[in-house]
């Protein structure tokens, strides 16, 4: 009888794991199918913002450009704030769907990068000068000389070489915010 009774005991035990793992699996899933219809739907938004972008620019409207450009960076940063959640670094280690969750991690770097990085000299022409070709030319100078300055100052102040630039690439917006036309 004693033997019968432990049995059931555990057979109840295990019955209540599995329901437990069960509950886990899917509201686990749920999160991870929320988080992925998030960053679909973001795609969305970064297909309208660098179109907005490109549309300001020809028409060289700063302030739509400018809107534009702030709109992309708030659409990367939430889209970096999902993929580093612990769901997400917990996937990038898995088989078969690892590999796709961290380049989706790299994309999201590489697209926050290019927005920090070249969308600020990009703006900060726009500020000054009038004509296309001078804010191409004047962007391309101004990216230059802000990541030699970045890397410069990263060296003498033991900084990270990616802030330091992007540092220097806002102390120049601003500059040209002071410094340009509005």
């Amino acid at each position: 009888m004693h033997a019968k009774k432990n049995a059931h005991t555990g057979r109840r035990i295990a019955l209540i794991t599995i329901l437990v793992l069960l509950a886990l699996a899917v509201l686990l899933g749920g999160c991870a199918l929320r988080d992925a219809r998030r960053l679909l739907s973001s795609v969305d938004a970064v297909e309208e913002s660098v179109l907005g972008m490109i549309d300001a620019a020809k028409a060289m409207n700063m302030d739509g450009v400018e809107a534009a450009a702030l709109s992309l960076q708030s659409v990367v940063r939430e889209d970096e704030e999902i993929l580093d959640g612990a769901l997400w670094r917990m996937a990038a280690r898995m088989p078969g769907v690892g590999g796709d969750v961290r380049s989706a991690r790299k994309l999201i770097g590489i697209a926050r990068q290019g927005v920090e990085e070249t969308l600020l000299p990009a703006l900060s022409a726009m500020r000054i000068f009038k004509s296309f070709r001078a804010v191409v030319v004047c962007a391309g100078a101004l990216s230059v000389v802000c990541f030699c300055a970045g890397l410069i100052a990263s060296y003498l102040l033991s900084t990270p070489v990616g802030a330091s630039v992007v540092l220097c690439n806002l102390l120049v917006f601003l500059l040209c915010c002071l410094a340009g036309r509005r």
